[in-house]
């Protein structure tokens, strides 16, 4: 199963990462939430299939 996995760094930055893991939801957070090498890097979401994420950075035009 292809997931969109969600992670939130300790400055509260998202990262976006696709991540294939088992059908069972729950194994899957933990295979990949595990997967980090960063402890400060913390799983928030975990969306199925692969997902093409914009924030507001990505979107609106920062500079005036």
């Amino acid at each position: 199963m292809t997931y969109t996995a969600v992670f939130r760094d300790c400055k509260g930055k998202y990262i976006f990462e696709p991540h294939v893991g088992t059908h069972d939801r729950t194994s899957a957070w933990k295979q990949i939430s595990e997967s980090q090498e960063d402890s400060a890097i913390c799983l928030v979401l975990l969306i199925d299939g692969q997902a093409a994420i914009k924030t507001y950075d990505d979107i609106v035009d920062m500079g005036g």
